[in-house]
């Protein structure tokens, strides 16, 4: 946990099979960076749009520039709306 993000994220996209959601999802919810919104990740894009913080026409970039308003806490951002979208559908999460 000594690399900044940029560092891990190009240490692992190199490894087969690792994209940038899986970075996303490792320094998220392993290393606990407060600073993540994973744009690649449906749920929270699903819920960005539903709960209108961006318009329905907007484009992936314009999500993320919107997600940096956020910042230093975009981390508890996703989690709110992972939670939104889980109680909005009635998921049971066991």
């Amino acid at each position: 946990n000594n690399l900044s993000e940029a560092e891990i994220r190009k240490t692992l996209i190199q490894l087969k099979g690792i994209s940038n959601w899986t970075i996303d999802m490792y320094v998220l919810m392993s290393l606990h960076f407060a600073d993540i919104f994973p744009p690649g990740d449906l749920a929270t894009i699903k819920s960005v749009y539903e709960l209108e913080l961006v318009p329905i026409e907007s484009s992936k970039d314009q999500i993320i520039e919107t997600m940096k308003k956020f910042s230093p806490y975009q981390s508890v951002v996703t989690y709110i709306l992972w939670h939104y979208y889980i109680e909005k559908r009635n998921l049971k999460l066991e």
